[in-house]
């Protein structure tokens, strides 16, 4: 009776097996990727209307929800969601370019984030840059979006919200909650001059203006 149920036992496991082959053979067929290898990603690209940016990026880490964290070429921390930002992993920046031009029928809507900052976008192949450990959250600034421009507040506190939700204090106090795909939090401790208004301009595009603090209004070139 003991042999018996080892048999059973055994039949059973061999037609598991079986069907877990099986399986994968059939998914192998496909060209879904069961596991993902690709942890590198070099640059963005954001669509804010018709308005098509691109930046080089040095490191990037995951948050909830639809949220990534990603670091440009010359050091400015920014919070965005996948809803607007795409990560890239291009070869070149012909590549990249080629792409972005896929995105828009007409080319003065696309800005270049390293041009406004004067560092050179140079795209190419590097090793793995996810941040596995993030331990950066602290935001200094937000740029709000609107149809036609970008508000820059500085920050007292923020939290996010699972449901895809930022909200953010003013250094007034004021509390605001929106959509993750309407604010971007950014850290400008270890970024270049200006880099702060220069990413707003490259959201916002020829046409668009910043308004920095509802003190200063500054159009972009």
């Amino acid at each position: 009776m003991k042999y018996k149920k080892l048999q059973i036992k055994h039949k059973c496991l061999v037609m598991l097996a079986t069907g877990v082959l099986s399986s994968i053979t059939l998914v192998g067929c496909g060209n879904k990727e069961l596991i993902d290898f690709n942890k590198n990603f070099n640059a963005i690209v954001e669509i804010n209307d018709e308005v098509v940016s691109i930046a080089g990026i040095k490191e990037y880490a995951d948050y909830d929800g639809t949220q990534v964290q990603i670091v440009t070429d010359d050091g400015l921390r920014i919070l965005t969601s996948t809803h607007q930002t795409q990560l890239l992993n291009s070869n070149s920046n012909e590549e990249l370019m080629d792409y972005v031009k896929q995105l828009t029928n007409d080319s003065e809507n696309i800005m270049n984030y390293n041009e406004l900052q004067g560092i050179e976008l140079s795209i190419k192949n590097s090793s793995w840059n996810k941040n596995l450990l993030d331990l950066n959250f602290s935001y200094d600034n937000a740029i709000i979006l609107s149809d036609n421009g970008a508000t820059i507040v500085a920050i007292k506190k923020w939290r996010d919200y699972e449901d895809d939700k930022i909200q953010i204090q003013l250094e007034d106090g004021t509390y605001i909650l929106t959509n993750a795909d309407k604010i971007k939090l950014v850290n400008t401790d270890s970024a270049q001059e200006n880099s702060l208004e220069n990413y707003a301009r490259s959201l916002v595009g020829n046409d668009g203006y910043v308004n920095q603090n509802s003190k200063e209004l500054v159009k972009t070139k």
